[in-house]
């Protein structure tokens, strides 16, 4: 049962709290708890980090709308961030020439935004020493070249133009309804290498035609003169991608993600070698 205060804010968006749905992932208890219904969504923080990714995810959005980039509207907000209750956005994970090319332009607005950064502290990808061992352990034994995905690694951690960022525009962060985007998952905002959420949107995309579409957009927005820069990226960012999909213990990949990956890794390859020819 949800607690008062949230069922009455449900109530006031308009539907029937009773109705919502608890989505539930495998894997060990979440710090935010997942409600969905037919037009808003509910996060429910379980935890003091809950309560902080709730709040990052608030005050992203806001700072996104500024940016003039589509998101979820925010529909109430619970005292001390324990809750938010959001539209929820219509459309499928992206995919599609125009959404693509809808991402990519919120991808240029973020990097253009002029507006100070939320003071939330953003989440990084790096989990505590135990869980990191773990990650790198499960990663090596399904295949990851370890020795090329630190390189890759450092130089892109050694990168000096940076810009703000989403952070994470992984295509499911990406809900398309035709041509207009929404994007939601605002936890990584915070300053990255610049093109950072380009060159990760384009490692997520499934099809080979949204991918070409990615790169044509890069092609016509990154300067000759930062190609470098630019495949450091995708190195960097085809080996995460490999990584991250790895990193689950066996029984919670998606392996429909890791083939992907898989594929996208000396694609990202033969793609940074033009770029740097």
């Amino acid at each position: 049962m949800l607690p008062d205060d949230v069922a009455a804010a449900v109530r006031a968006a308009g539907p029937d709290p009773d109705g919502l749905r608890e989505v539930r992932k495998p894997g060990p208890p979440r710090p935010v708890r997942r409600w969905t219904g037919d037009t808003v969504l509910l996060d429910l923080a379980t935890s003091a980090e809950g309560r902080r990714l709730v709040a990052a995810e608030v005050a992203g959005r806001r700072w996104a709308a500024e940016a003039g980039v589509p998101v979820p509207a925010v529909l109430a907000v619970g005292a001390g961030d324990g809750w938010m209750l959001t539209a929820r956005a219509p459309g499928v994970s992206c995919r599609g020439a125009g959404a693509v090319r809808a991402a990519l332009a919120a991808a240029d607005a973020v990097a253009a935004c002029r507006a100070p950064l939320p003071t939330v502290p953003a989440s990084t990808w790096r989990g505590d020493q135990r869980t990191l061992v773990a990650r790198v352990a499960r990663s090596a034994v399904g295949g990851l070249p370890l020795r090329r995905f630190r390189a890759a690694r450092a130089a892109a951690a050694a990168l000096t133009d940076q810009a703000p960022g989403h952070g994470d525009l992984y295509r499911r962060n990406v809900l398309a309804d035709g041509d207009r985007v929404s994007v939601v998952d605002w936890e990584f905002l915070s300053t990255h290498p610049r093109w950072t959420d380009h060159v990760r949107l384009w490692s997520t995309l499934t099809d080979p035609a949204d991918r070409a579409v990615a790169v044509a957009h890069l092609e016509a927005v990154v300067p000759a003169a930062a190609h470098g820069h630019l495949a450091v990226l995708v190195r960097h960012l085809s080996l995460r991608l490999l990584a991250e999909n790895l990193a689950a213990p066996p029984a919670e990949r998606n392996s429909d993600d890791v083939d992907h990956a898989r594929r996208v890794v000396p694609e990202g390859e033969r793609l940074a070698s033009v770029l740097i020819t």
